[in-house]
């Protein structure tokens, strides 16, 4: 009888192509071989509902999940994300944001990563009881309001990544290699930031 630990890493590639998330960790745990497919792959599980995003445990720092499709709470350990604040999603890759306002974009699964630099400062406008009504807070306080991918760095390593932050809200990007932010200058409000067929839209 044949050892399933000696399968082709081809065919095994094509096995872990149908399982969901959670039968990957499972599959990743059959051996060292099979745990290597598993981390090397370039593609999706099959498609599933999405994973929540919860807080830490307070005793073991372990991020919790809940998976929808189960109904069920994941607890994984991602030294990665101890004390981060996670801000928004892309890809399935998370934005994880510090106290010191330096950031990181991850795979919670390959642990993967990407350090970003540190966000750019802004000058929050906050009311007051002065005649205008508004004021500018000198404290320039930051706010991730979202983030977004133009492609999964997985499959491409010429992506970018755009987040908008701030109020009034501004818009940046970053690009691997880069070591700062780079603005985006625009006319009129703002509301939202997608990718669509490689291009950025607002």
């Amino acid at each position: 009888m044949a050892c399933w630990s000696d399968l082709a890493s081809d065919v095994l590639e094509h096995i872990t192509s149908f399982p969901h998330l959670p039968d990957h960790h499972r599959v990743s745990a059959v051996c060292r071989n099979w745990r290597w497919v598993v981390k090397q792959r370039c593609f999706r599980p099959a498609p599933e509902f999405p994973w929540l995003v919860l807080g830490e445990d307070d005793n073991t720092k372990k991020r919790k999940f809940y998976n929808l499709s189960e109904k069920k709470h994941y607890s994984i350990d991602i030294p990665e994300l101890y004390g981060r604040y996670i801000s928004s999603s892309s890809y399935g890759w998370l934005f994880a944001v510090d106290t010191k306002i330096t950031g990181i974009t991850i795979n919670p699964f390959t642990r993967e990563f990407y350090e970003l630099p540190p966000f750019p400062p802004y000058n929050e406008y906050v009311y007051d009881n002065t005649a205008s009504g508004i004021t500018i807070n000198p404290m320039q306080t930051q706010i991730l309001h979202k983030a977004v991918l133009s492609h999964d760095p997985r499959k491409r390593s010429d992506f970018t990544v755009m987040i908008m932050f701030g109020g009034p809200i501004e818009v940046a990007i970053w690009r691997p290699g880069d070591t700062t932010w780079t603005r985006v200058k625009f006319d009129g409000t703002m509301f939202d930031v997608i990718c669509f067929k490689d291009n950025s839209m607002l």
